[in-house]
């Protein structure tokens, strides 16, 4: 027997369902009436199906499956609905819905196949299940073999990758290397057969070892062999003379290993030719007699020079100095100690030496530094260029000193010049500038950094020149111009400042040449005129506005500055919007428009100003000095000067309120009618299923008189169609009257004597003034809140109806003594459907109070009773014989 969660907001629905599915005795049926009651049920209990309504309150069906999915659930889920739209049947499949099935037609066939899909969608997903579980285990054994597969590759990928490293490494290597096995050669690398001046390696395998070694150095390499193969000792580098094929000697370095070749005992030995460093050994002995020759020479030369040269030896912490670094170090003697030289420099040098010496035996970076001083012998301060190289098999550094005291005090001397000639450059009014080739500024006065707004000239030096232009594209013309004449005069210019606004100058300016007569630079100074330039731009600007104003002299004309600030408005403005032009004068445009319009507006007048956009007509909401919102429509450009420079922005605004309060009034009425065909189709299908389904059970159980509880339901079941049909006749009318100002409490006390009160006293506390602007349909709205009051407020005794201003707003405030209305359904009680009779009531009130900007909320509190608060908006509520 399968498990079936059966969910529908029609109990009538669920009850004909469970008894058509149970009869058959393969099917336990648990109902219950909304999505999210099933939602928790599920998480308690476990089912083998699901069968589901589409359209519910709180949730709906693909939303309650989208949720059963969501949650790692594949439960086999039936969507049983009257909705028959194609896009709801898609979203449904891409949900993950397994059968879709619609209400409607034979209850017996319906149901019948209702009973099918319940099955085939279980089986089908037990049969998945199964498939899945064998899939798994396959997949398992499929993945352990893989790894081991993988392991094993692995391993022999390393292998053939550390042989062919290292027949790689021998024969790229450029050490002569061979293996020799029996005292001959069994293996040469190439660098083998190039040193012993061979054609190819065949010529070396198989040759006796000793024919290739010269006889004077037998008995030592035997001596070697037995060392390493008898008493297994290693042997270091040894000297050798080995004999090339055409008997040519050459002077060898070896060293040699033992191991295993071919299952052979056998030895690598690896050669390295020292013929070069032996005959470099020769050439240094011979020349040491020279190099005394020239000390002498070299002495002099470093006296004259101010030169020195030195070593330290850092394995004994030795230093020994020329002659030339012992006059500049004022001491005495060719050696001295490490401890001697380094009190030499100022102290505060002696860190940077420090680290410059380990920089350079590091191999970081090389040596070369000044610092300062104090001769040992008369204490003067000195200025020392010093260069080293480090040798790092000897361990020892060589270096040379220079005397640049004079230099320095000559440096020192142009720095000093050249500050007194930037102190007089930032005396200058005007600026001066200088830019090289590249256009880079590398000079400028101080008066360059107050020009553009910048606190340090630093943040301008190094810059391209094109950076300070408003618009960069401006220096290609400025540098055609100077090009093609050599100089320029009173040329205009516009900069931008760092704050980004725009500073106009005139420069005079000229190309630099070298001695040769090639161009270096630019040189030359401008001013500011700013001032000059807008006041010709105020004249400009009031020569258009005059001809603006002359050939538009209909709705609001204005212009806006570039912050978007209103700088003229037409006196039409008052007769459209109330208010002066004075009013608005430097205050935004931006200000006046509805929330909701602004990003619209700002978008246009951006493009306005950025890409020069002609705005066909932009539509927006602006706030009337009542405090109203009127409809505008807006036409406008930018208005530039001959540079292209912008000066305002200047619009012509129509009001269009009437058009748009029709177009709204147009919308209204064919959402309300696209939303009654919706409402009717889906419930009175519904209703009628559940008519169906209960006259096949009288067909099917006649004559038994016990049939009479079928005709009851029956006869329930068309009351409240009959109640549908009359909801549709109502919201029909919705919107056809024209909106109107009603006496509210007039039409309270019509509407008490319309409802069946009993003992329940309706006391009406409105105003007889008080009058709201509202579709003549409020009364029904008055009907529904009193109905409601006497079938859900439990003992209720009284309903009151009053006026106030809580908030903002005036407020028509309905309220009883009865049990009130639970937190969680204040909001719900508004939505179509919910209640326990049509719950259609509230969901209407709400509908006809919209249609002039009405709203109405549940404020109440639970056991106190309920309380209805109606908001009206400004301009909607009115104390008769004040308007």
């Amino acid at each position: 027997m399968y498990s079936v969660l059966y969910v529908d907001d029609e109990d009538a629905l669920l009850e004909i369902g469970k008894l058509f599915l149970e009869q058959s005795g393969q099917f336990r049926v648990d109902t219950i009436d909304s999505a999210p009651a099933a939602l928790a049920l599920l998480n308690a209990k476990t089912y083998d199906a699901i069968i589901s309504d589409y359209q519910m309150p709180e949730m709906d069906g693909i939303a309650f499956l989208k949720k059963v999915r969501t949650s790692g659930n594949t439960i086999p889920f039936i969507l049983f609905t009257g909705r028959g739209r194609e896009e709801v049947v898609i979203e449904a499949i891409n949900s993950g819905v397994d059968f879709y099935i619609q209400k409607g037609g034979d209850p017996m066939a319906q149901f019948t196949e209702l009973t099918h899909k319940i099955r085939q969608a279980v089986q089908k997903r037990q049969a998945e299940a199964e498939l899945r579980a064998a899939y798994e285990q396959l997949t398992a054994a499929e993945e352990e073999l893989r790894e081991q597969y993988d392991e094993l590759a692995r391993s022999e990928q390393l292998i053939r990758e550390s042989e062919e490293n290292f027949q790689s490494l021998v024969e790229s290597a450029p050490d002569a290397i061979y293996i020799s096995v029996g005292e001959r050669f069994a293996y040469v690398n190439p660098a083998m057969v190039r040193l012993m001046g061979a054609g190819s390696a065949d010529q070396l395998l198989g040759m006796p070892l000793y024919d290739r070694i010269h006889p004077s150095f037998h008995e030592g390499i035997r001596e070697r062999v037995r060392v390493v193969v008898g008493e297994h000792k290693p042997v270091g580098l040894k000297e050798t003379v080995y004999l090339k094929m055409d008997g040519t000697p050459v002077n060898i370095e070896s060293a040699v290993a033992t191991f295993r070749y071919n299952n052979n005992f056998a030895g690598l030995v690896i050669l390295r030719d020292i013929t070069r460093r032996k005959q470099d050994e020769q050439l240094l002995r011979e020349s040491g007699d020279t190099l005394r020759k020239s000390e002498s020479q070299l002495k002099r030369a470093e006296e004259i020079g101010g030169s020195g040269n030195w070593e330290l030896w850092l394995n004994e912490n030795a230093f020994e100095g020329s002659v030339g670094a012992q006059i500049l170090y004022g001491l005495q003697g060719p050696a001295w100690t490490l401890e001697e030289v380094q009190k030499i420099p100022l102290p505060e040098y002696r860190p940077l030496l420090d680290a410059a010496l380990r920089d350079l035996t590091a191999g970081k970076s090389p040596y070369n530094i000044e610092f300062k001083i104090r001769r040992g012998s008369d204490g003067a301060i000195l200025d020392i260029h010093s260069v080293a190289e480090y040798d790092p098999e000897r361990n020892i550094v060589f270096g040379v000193i220079n005397d640049i005291t004079d230099r320095k005090k000559m440096e020192e001397s142009l720095v000093v010049a050249n500050r007194e000639y930037t102190n007089l450059l930032d005396q200058m009014q005007d600026v001066y500038y200088r830019s090289d080739m590249k256009g880079i500024l590398i000079r400028a006065s101080r008066s360059l950094a107050t020009l553009l707004g910048y606190s340090e000239l630093a943040e301008c030096l190094g810059r391209r020149g094109d950076s300070f232009y408003f618009n960069p594209a401006d220096r290609k013309l400025f540098l055609e111009e100077i090009t093609r004449n050599g100089s320029v005069t009173d040329y205009e210019s516009h900069l931008r400042r760092k704050d980004g606004s725009m500073v106009v100058v005139a420069t005079r300016s000229h190309l630099c040449y070298d001695a040769a007569g090639n161009i270096t630079g630019i040189e030359g100074t401008f001013r500011d005129i700013t001032e000059r330039k807008r006041a010709e731009l105020a004249l400009a600007e009031s020569e258009e506005k005059y001809r603006l104003i002359v050939e538009n002299t209909r709705d609001i004309i204005y212009t806006l500055n570039t912050a978007g600030e209103f700088t003229y408005i037409s006196p039409s403005l008052t007769r459209v919007l109330g208010y002066s032009p004075a009013d608005l004068i430097g205050h935004s445009l931006l200000s006046l428009v509805h929330p909701d319009d602004l990003p619209t507006v700002r978008e246009i007048y951006r493009r306005s100003i950025a890409d020069d956009y002609r705005s066909p007509g932009t539509e927006s909401r602006v706030r009337h000095a009542s405090g109203e919102w009127r409809w505008l429509i807006t036409r406008g450009e930018t208005v530039r000067d001959p540079a292209g420079n912008i000066l305002y922005f200047t619009g012509i605004a129509n009001d269009i309120t009437g058009r748009k309060q029709a177009e709204e009034a147009l919308r209204t009425v064919n959402r309300k009618l696209s939303l009654l065909s919706g409402i009717t189709r889906h419930d009175i299908n519904n209703q009628l299923t559940v008519l169906k389904g209960y006259l096949a059970f009288l067909e099917k159980n006649q004559p038994d008189t016990s049939s009479g509880g079928y005709f009851t339901k029956i006869n329930t079941t068309a009351t409240r169609i009959s109640s549908m049909i009359q909801f549709t006749k109502e919201y029909e009318e919705i919107g056809v009257h024209a909106p109107g100002w009603q006496n509210c409490r007039t039409l309270v006390d019509a509407v008490a004597k319309q409802v069946t009160l009993g003992n329940v006293r309706v006391k009406n506390d409105l105003p007889a003034t008080v009058e709201v602007f509202a579709d003549p349909l409020i009364a029904t709205v008055f009907y529904n809140l009193m109905d409601n009051a006497i079938r859900y407020g439990g003992k209720i005794a009284t309903i009151r109806f009053s006026a106030g201003e809580p908030g903002d707003h005036p407020v028509i405030i309905c309220e009883d003594d009865g049990d009130g209305v639970p937190a969680k359904e204040k909001e719900k009680i508004f939505e179509r459907g919910f209640g326990k009779n049509t719950g259609l009531g509230l969901f209407l009130a709400r509908e006809i109070l919209s249609i002039t900007g009405i709203t109405i909320r549940e404020t109440g509190v639970l056991g106190k009773g309920a309380r209805f608060e109606i908001n009206v908006p400004d301009g909607s509520y009115r104390i008769r014989g004040e308007e």
